[in-house]
């Protein structure tokens, strides 16, 4: 089952997500980045953890809101940072993206397409998909 759960796309999307988060937050000033960074990056594993949940137990509503809660949680500590200049605006619309592609292959949304698009050729770095 673990292999097969890789290859979902969601999957990739929430990696791209959090190799994106490590690197930004790895250039963020040391005070920020103890406090900001370190918080989400932790968002992020949460949306990680939040979607494994809801993979083994798709029809459990709290699973999903969880998931919900934990991404909407990520995109406020985004919005900060970019309030703060800690993150530049083309990295907030890419990051935001790749939210909203994941929020909607959850939710069934038709904007599942983008990960097909501009996220999915989006250069990431040294990080792998």
């Amino acid at each position: 089952m673990a292999t097969q759960a890789v290859n979902y796309q969601i999957y990739q999307d929430v990696n791209k997500l959090i190799a994106i988060l490590h690197e930004a937050t790895a250039q963020f000033p040391a005070n920020y980045r103890g406090t900001l960074g370190q918080e989400m990056q932790r968002g992020a594993l949460k949306v990680v953890n939040s979607v494994h949940q809801l993979n083994q137990s798709p029809g459990v509503a709290d699973n999903y809101y969880q998931l919900q809660d934990d991404l909407e949680v990520l995109k406020l500590s985004l919005a900060f940072g970019f309030r703060l200049s800690l993150i530049d605006t083309s990295l907030n619309t890419l990051l935001t993206q790749l939210i909203r592609c994941i929020s909607a292959q959850v939710t069934g949304w038709p904007f599942y397409k983008i990960s097909n698009g501009v996220v999915q050729s989006h250069n990431v770095g040294k990080f792998a998909n």
